[in-house]
């Protein structure tokens, strides 16, 4: 899932940087800003597009972070109705298949 909050960088390999999201850690390209291991950034569609200082950064994580764990479970949720939906699709056709094998 992808939230406009900032992320702290953890790790640089190269030109990637690792950022963290209350836990979880992320890829993405550090191309166009000087970010180190530290900074507090903003990161979209896998580029860091921005720094922000650590003191906004962390009241802006203060407020996020009840409702990211809200959108996270939210996200599982949906995966999960998916993935088991998608399961049930298959278990019901490979019942068809086998009942037409048992009739022949």
């Amino acid at each position: 899932m992808c939230y406009a909050i900032p992320g702290k960088v953890v790790e640089l390999r190269g030109r990637v940087a690792v950022i963290e999201y209350f836990g979880e850690k992320r890829s993405a390209l550090n191309e166009f800003t000087n970010a180190r291991i530290g900074d507090y950034v903003y990161a979209q569609g896998g580029m860091i597009i921005d720094k922000i200082n650590s003191k906004d950064a962390i009241v802006i994580l203060e407020n996020w972070k009840e409702k990211f764990f809200e959108l996270k479970k939210i996200d599982e949720d949906i995966t999960n109705k998916k993935s088991n939906s998608e399961n049930n699709f298959q278990s019901r056709d490979l019942q068809i298949i086998l009942n037409n094998a048992e009739a022949d």
